[in-house]
Parts: C-alpha cells; structure tokens; sequence
C-alpha cells in the first residue's frame, strides 16, 4: 500500500532511531566516543587501525611505509582500507589537525553507517510492497542478524560496512522498474562497487559478482525486450571488476608477493554448517542425538534454521 511521504519519512525516522539505540545499548562507550577506543584489540584488528592512522599521519601517496621493509607495501594490497585511507589522507593535507581525530572517523564510518543498512533493508521491502510496520521491524531484525557483524568484531573492518549489500540488491531492483531511468542505479552501483572495490578487494569481488550473476540473469530473459541495456548490471560488472584487477595487480611494485595466500585451500565451507548451527541451543540438542557438525571455525557458512524450513517448503512446492 503506497503511504504518503510524510509517513513514510517518519517510519525511515523511527527505524534509524531504533537501529542507533539498539547500536548505542550493544556497543556503550565506543558509540559515543568513538575517537577514544578501539573496536577490536586483536592483532587483526589493532594492525588494520595502526596502518590506516599511520598513513593518515605519516604517509605519502598509495605506498604503505610501516611494513614490508625495504620496498614497503603497495596500499591496495592490505587490509588499511585504502579508500577511506586515501580520503583521510588527501584531508590531513589540507588539514592537519584532522589527524587527532582519525581514529573516530575510522570508527564512526563504520558505526554511524549501520543505519543505513536498516533503511535500505525497509526500501528493499517497501518496493516488495510489504507494509510498513513489517518492513520498519524486519528491516531492523535482518540487519542485526547480518553476518557482517562478526567482520566488524573480529577486526576484519573493510567487510563490515552492512548497507553495501542492501544498497546493491536496491539498487538492481530499481534498475528493474520502468519508472526508473536505467542509468541512475547504473551510476550508484559504479560509484559504490569502485569506491569499496579500493577499499577492500574481497568485498568487490563479492559485490561484483552479485551485479554480475543478477545481470547474466536479467540479460538473458529480457534481453530481446530491452535490446543492449539488459545487459547494463553484467556490464557494470566486468567493466568495474576488470579496472579494479587490472590497477591492482598492473600497478603493484611488489615482486616477490604470495600467490596463494595461506589458509585460501585449507579453510573451507563446510557442507553441515549450512542449515544447521555450529553452537548455541539447537546445536547442542542435535549433538546428543547425533554427532553430525564437525565444522572449523573458518569452515563456517551458516545461512540460517529459517533457510532448512524454506528449502523444505520449496522442494514440497515444486514437488
């Protein structure tokens, strides 16, 4: 049911009104003085932050000079988030001062980003056509159910901005209304597959190939409609994908660099931990009748119990 805007405006208000309280109870002191604190004091996650203050403060350019001495690191090739870095950076130029506050601005990006993801989860909904309390209470569940929490916890912070996903699925589902002029969600995605694309390599490959395998989709059922621009997202795709690949690899001074990064073969999705939990409450009740989830911690790929019942309902369904 289309409301008025006004409405509208106020359900968005409450639901980021809800998902900053629900932020500032989960993380206390952190969320309002974020300048003062480290989110996560692992070694992950204390050598992510030190990289991107030290080259914030001392740093020249897209060379990391506090690592891999003597020919020091190629800055898209670690994890300093190297977008926001960048950004950061040009701004100590012009203002110093900046610097004393770049811990906050670190953390606050990634903080004060979280709403975001609830609003474009309740967008997502509305444009389902889905009421708006439903979509107010669900778009809040989901995005404190996101597994990109766990990136933000652990230290792993270029993975953990949670309004990317929504924003792209968004995003792809305007490019599919007619009312819509195909090249704004098509100049959105660009924007944002690029400027996360430098910020963290894994996240644009994941973020790409959600453009790309929606756009292979869309291109080939309607493309005898829409002629070329059925084509646009898997374009977006490979355009922003290949750029990214290429200024990576085809600009990186370091001669001697892992090809195969430790771990990539040994750590795995595991099968078991799909549908079924690896701890809690669930967990420990199948483990008494049967011992069947043996998953290493890094072999985890849990989509849900709720993801077990739709499979159920759809193989009955299609059966």
């Amino acid at each position: 049911m289309k409301l008025s805007p006004a409405r509208e405006w106020l359900a968005l208000f409450a639901l980021i009104l809800l998902t900053l309280g629900a932020e500032a109870w989960y993380f206390g002191d952190v969320f309002f003085h974020p300048n003062q604190y480290g989110i996560m004091l692992n070694p992950d996650g204390m050598q992510i932050t030190f990289n991107y203050v030290w080259q914030v403060r001392h740093g020249h350019g897209l060379i990391l000079s506090n690592q891999n001495y003597p020919s020091f690191d190629w800055l898209f090739m670690t994890d300093a988030q190297a977008a926001v870095t960048l950004l950061i950076q040009t701004l100590h130029s012009c203002w110093p001062g900046i610097s004393a506050y770049s811990l906050g601005i670190f953390n606050g990006l990634l903080l004060y980003t979280i709403p975001f993801c609830s609003v474009y989860l309740y967008k997502i909904f509305r444009f389902l056509g889905i009421p708006v309390t439903n979509s107010v209470l669900f778009a809040l569940f989901i995005c404190f159910l996101s597994p990109q929490w766990v990136r933000l916890t652990s230290g792993h912070y270029g993975l953990a901005y949670l309004f990317f996903y929504p924003f792209v699925i968004y995003q792809l589902l305007r490019f599919t209304d007619t009312k819509i002029k195909a090249w704004k969600p098509v100049l959105s995605l660009v924007t944002v597959l690029l400027f996360f694309g430098f910020n963290n390599g894994y996240l644009s490959l994941a973020g790409n190939l959600l453009v790309g395998g929606f756009g292979l989709g869309w291109g080939i059922r309607e493309w005898k409609q829409k002629g070329w621009q059925a084509w646009l997202p898997f374009l977006v795709a490979l355009v922003v994908l290949g750029s990214l690949f290429t200024i990576f690899h085809g600009l990186d001074h370091v001669t001697d660099r892992e090809k195969l990064p430790w771990g990539f073969l040994v750590f795995y999705a595991q099968f078991e931990s799909i549908f079924l939990p690896t701890c809690g409450f669930i967990y420990e009740s199948i483990q008494k009748l049967t011992p069947v989830i043996k998953v290493s911690y890094e072999g985890e790929a849990y989509v849900g119990i709720i993801g077990l019942f739709f499979l159920g309902w759809s193989m009955y369904r299609l059966f």
